[in-house]
């Protein structure tokens, strides 16, 4: 694949900018600061809602279209099985880490993503 870095890495960031540019104008989505970055090639697109009650709304309007999410970073860990065996019940609270789980998650960003994929994915973060 290395010969197709800069290719792939380029079509990742236009895929980003149009989807950063759509949730910026959407102001039920906290918006990404990205204006120190020169490039963003990210693999998955971070959306984070105002309230529980938008991520139940885009949660279905993703799944609706077929479109698959993810929690941000597999979410809390400190909700996880793995993470309560060996740190136990008495864990710290987390209530970044909870508000980003509860209200957060990604889509995929993917070089390969057609015009058509990429478009619908613009208009799924318009708002509803």
């Amino acid at each position: 694949q290395i010969q197709y870095w800069d290719e792939i890495v380029a079509k990742r960031e236009d895929n980003f900018r149009r989807f950063q540019e759509a949730a910026a104008s959407n102001d039920d989505l906290f918006p990404l600061e990205v204006d120190h970055m020169e490039v963003v090639s990210n693999f998955a697109m971070p959306v984070i809602c105002k309230t529980q009650e938008l991520f139940e709304l885009y949660r279905k309007k993703f799944s609706d279209a077929q479109v698959e999410i993810r929690p941000i970073i597999a979410g809390d860990m400190t909700k996880q099985p793995f993470y309560k065996k060996y740190v136990g019940e008495a864990a710290e609270e987390c209530e970044n880490a909870r508000f980003i789980h509860e209200q957060g998650f990604y889509f995929p960003n993917n070089s390969e993503l057609t015009e058509e994929e990429v478009q619908l994915l613009v208009s799924l973060l318009g708002k509803k």
